[in-house]
């Protein structure tokens, strides 16, 4: 099964690809530290490194966090973690991993999944180790051979609660076990010195203690291969029992998955979270339904056939869809009924299942309870020959149960317990085949409560989603409270009934038309003069504003920008966003590009990579100096690390870790030839020919062998720091290259003439409500027009610069440009990225990209670089666009003439 990782799933690997090779050079705790992908907290602060004061030596080595909330897929990213943590940190071909699953459930799953060959999540180890990878519980890890761990990665998956000594199979881990024994034949005594002694129960006992044992048991094998650990649910694992587990495992690293990373407090140390994902990147990767529509019914009756109703609406939509998509999509509804009590009249799963088969006529096949007694949910729910629509449960559903197909939660119990809350909406969220739907109605989904519940059963629903890795400002976005809502479809009141609803118009209609409107229109409608802008504002207190009445209402009006004004105000009512790209607007940046005939589009985006003005490795130097290749610096590691008190330890780790690598290295290559072969499989460089990169290759072992006069024996075990250096002097190659072709195609005139296209844009993503602001402007000014719902933060100078683009009245609307991924609009530079601050869409249909520069950088080389490309973007548009560099002293002036019509 082929998958391909979202945008957010490789930047997060990729963050912890940089950070781990960081950690191996600088230390866990330096490494991190320096490291920009932390997310900012409320004061804007980084949090540094925090280690476990229990546990001192976890300082040392990686013990990191991954932020990914629920339905983002945690454990594919998980999977490929393995294979870049043993690349990145370990230098080594194989690793014995430890994988913690939360429960016994997930760690059937886990390894169902892992063993199958066929499981994006097999195939992302395959693609590692090569097809090297052996997949263990911890049963069958007792037996595990020395043969095993040394040809293959080893994932032994288990619970954290398995390796407790109070537990049967936690003592079986620590004690002596004849089936070990060819593990610790023949050891090093840096290898012995590793391993723990324990009483006869398996306790450890104290360095120096009296009565104590090495035993031959799995936990000592774990000690022995420094394990990387790996770590599901990791809110989990916090405890200090937890830490005293993780612990006698003598781990090389620890990398934590959660969608809710436990937070430092003054008594507690928290997770150190190295990179976090939010909701609105979920979002907009086609992962998660949104938003959730909560809709309040007058009694359990009424919430119960409105659901049935909304399942049926969305099956016929579904049904529609698969015809364009080919996508099979069942709908399925999920029931909260009520527990049995004593002497009480309840809704229990059994009685809410008579109710729909005899009173709602559901056929019995097509209905699951899922209680604590019952257990008849589908091991394949996704088949087509699989003819579940109805789930009942009371708290919870089978964990690892995970069906996207569950489109609607229907409750007609106490929607307030927030475990149970957090765990059914969990299944809802996730969005069928990651793909988003062309019916709109098909990427939502729907939550159906009693009256006396609705506004415990709004506030449970956003405290759940904040459980399940959401922030705070998108629970609040992602759940539309639509009231009494309308039959069983998808509206709803927004609003309370009365409450006025205003969106800005241009012009005021005639009296005349106002009064050929149908009476229930015209008695809701009115229209006011802001005060602050002086705009005319149309304001409707009627509550919903159904289909029928709003196109009566947009009839009135003859301009396209007050018929959209009656949309919105539409929408305000169905509690739907309003933002421009909710309502679609294209958004589309034209792109530097050179011509290419081979392009359907007769132009190619401009890569200073991918010019014609080509590099080669045959022309490059390929001699390592010392400065790149010293085998006398750090001998086991090659780490810098300043050894002071607080590097102390990470040196003595990276030191142990190397020597254990090498003591297991059986797999190396055996000549120099192997080992140019074997520098040949690990480098990548895309922009070289197989004969150019192996004679590149060549060369750099042949200067080091006879120049240097380091015979292979003493580059072999120093071979992943031959990789890094070897790497690092392509990269510098790479970067020389780029320079001259960047000034050579843009400002040289040579090879194709770069200009900026209309054939290649950028398009900002549309049919959003939020985008993934990695956090969100808080400031005191009012932005208005912003191409998202949502506005990403800026220092109270851009707010200013903002402003002033927002209101100016020939912008149409903006968008705070992000720094990566999908919602990022990009200028080249010769080595990196160039992102303007601003993007604006002139109401001519001309884009202005707009970057702000306090006045200490505003003349700076990075300035000067910025400014030159942008203005030769705009210079080459053929007056499509227009860009400025502003600081503080010329702001208010240059915006004004450069928005101007």
């Amino acid at each position: 099964m082929n998958y391909t990782l979202k945008g957010y799933q490789s930047d997060c690997l990729k963050v912890l690809d940089g950070y781990l090779r960081l950690a191996r050079e600088k230390g866990a705790k330096a490494a991190f530290n320096a490291s920009d992908s932390r997310p900012l907290d409320a004061l804007k602060r980084r949090s540094e490194y925090a280690v476990i004061p229990s546990w001192p030596e976890s300082e040392a080595f990686p013990y990191v966090c991954l932020r990914v909330p629920t339905g983002g897929g945690k454990t594919i990213i998980a999977a490929h973690a393995v294979g870049v943590a043993t690349k990145a940190y370990l230098q080594a071909e194989r690793a014995m991993v430890l994988w913690l699953a939360p429960s016994n459930t997930i760690v059937e799953q886990t390894l169902k999944a892992l063993r199958n060959r066929r499981h994006p999540y097999r195939t992302a180890l395959d693609e590692a180790f090569k097809g090297c990878v052996t997949v263990l519980s911890t049963e069958e890890a007792l037996s595990v051979k020395p043969g095993t761990l040394d040809a293959d990665t080893t994932i032994v998956v288990a619970t954290m609660q398995t390796f407790r000594v109070t537990a049967k199979e936690g003592r079986l881990v620590y004690r002596g076990n004849g089936e070990l024994m060819d593990h610790f034949a023949n050891l090093a005594p840096a290898q012995q010195a590793l391993l723990e002694q324990t009483d006869a129960d398996g306790n450890p006992v104290a360095e120096g203690g009296v009565g104590g044992t090495f035993a031959k048991s799995l936990a000592n094998v774990f000690r022995l291969r420094m394990p990387l650990v790996i770590v599901d649910e990791a809110h989990n694992a916090r405890s200090d029992l937890s830490y005293d587990t993780l612990r006698r495992f003598n781990p090389s690293g620890i990398i934590e998955f959660t969608a809710t990373p436990a937070a430092h407090t003054r008594t507690k140390v928290g997770s150190n979270v190295l990179f976090s994902v939010s909701a609105s990147e979920l979002k907009a990767a086609q992962m998660i339904k949104m938003p959730i529509r909560l809709v309040e019914r007058g009694n359990p009756h009424e919430a119960i056939s409105s659901a049935i109703t909304k399942r049926e609406e969305l099956e016929r939509l579904a049904a529609d869809e698969e015809k364009t998509s080919g996508e099979y999509i069942r709908p399925i509804v999920l029931f909260q009924a009520q527990s049995k009590s004593e002497g009480e009249d309840r809704i229990t799963p059994d009685v809410l299942k008579a109710w729909l088969i005899k009173d709602y006529h559901v056929n019995e096949d097509e209905v699951a309870i899922r209680t604590g007694e019952k257990d008849q949910l589908p091991e394949e729910p996704l088949l087509r020959s699989c003819p579940l629509k109805f789930v009942i449960t009371v708290n919870a559903l089978r964990e690892g149960w995970d069906c996207p197909f569950a489109y609607v939660l229907c409750s007609v119990a106490n929607l307030s317990a927030k475990g149970a809350v957090e765990q059914l909406l969990g299944r809802v969220l996730r969005l069928p085949y990651a793909k988003a739907k062309q019916t709109d109605a098909l990427n939502e989904a729907y939550a159906y409560v009693t009256s006396k519940e609705f506004g415990a059963a709004a506030a449970s629903i956003k405290d759940a989603l904040v459980e399940s890795g959401f922030e705070r400002y998108e629970a609040e976005a992602a759940v539309s409270d639509e009231g009494r809502g309308s039959g069983g479809g998808s509206g709803g009141a927004g609003p309370l009934f009365g409450e006025p609803v205003a969106e800005v118009v241009t012009t005021k209609p005639s009296e005349k038309a106002i009064a050929a409107l149908p009476k229930d229109v015209r008695e809701a409608l009115s229209f006011q003069t802001r005060a602050d802008t002086k705009e005319t504002e149309i304001v409707w207190t009627g509550g919903l504003l159904t289909t029928k009445q709003a196109d009566a209402l947009a009839a009135v009006f003859e301009k396209p920008e007050d018929r959209r004004a009656v949309a919105k105000v539409r929408n305000k009512t169905e509690g739907r966003p309003t933002n421009p790209a909710y309502f679609g607007d294209p958004f589309n940046i034209p792109q530097l590009a050179v011509a290419d005939s081979a392009s359907p589009k007769g132009w190619t985006l401009f890569d200073p990579t991918d010019a014609d003005i080509a590099w080669t490795l045959d022309e490059c130097d390929a001699a390592l100096g010392e400065d790149a290749l010293d085998p006398a610096k750090t001998t086991a590691t090659g780490a810098t690390i300043d050894v002071k008190a607080e590097g102390k330890l990470a040196v003595e780790l990276l030191t142990r870790l190397a020597e254990q690598m090498q003591l297991r290295d059986l797999r190396g290559p055996k000549t120099p030839e192997a080992f140019v072969d074997w520098l040949d499989a690990e480098l990548k460089v895309p922009e070289a020919t197989q004969p150019q990169k192996r004679a590149f290759l060549d060369r750099v072992f042949a200067h080091l062998i006879a120049k240097r006069g380091l015979p292979f024996e003493t580059l072999l075990p120093l071979r992943w720091r031959l990789v890094a250096a070897i790497d690092h002097r392509i990269q510098l190659h790479r970067i020389r290259a780029q320079h001259a072709t960047y000034q050579a195609v843009l400002f040289g005139r040579q090879g194709p003439a770069a200009e900026s296209r209309p054939e290649v844009v950028f398009e900002f993503p549309r049919k959003l409500g939020l985008y993934p602001a990695p956090r969100n402007y808080d400031g005191d000014l009012l932005l208005r027009k912003h191409y998202y719902a949502n506005i990403g933060a800026m220092e109270p100078e851009e707010a200013r610069c903002a402003a002033l683009i927002a209101d100016h009245p020939n912008v149409a609307y903006w968008v705070r440009n992000l720094t990566s991924g999908a919602f990022a609009f990009r200028l080249p530079l010769a080595d990196r990225g160039f992102y303007p601050d601003f993007v604006a869409m002139l109401r001519d249909g001309q884009v202005v990209a707009v970057e702000y520069k306090g006045e200490v950088y505003r003349t700076n080389d990075d300035s000067k670089e910025k400014e030159l490309i942008g203005n030769l973007w705009a210079a080459r548009s053929a007056g499509r666009c227009r860009f400025a560099l502003v600081g503080s002293a010329d702001m208010q002036k240059r915006l004004g003439d450069l928005l101007a019509p």
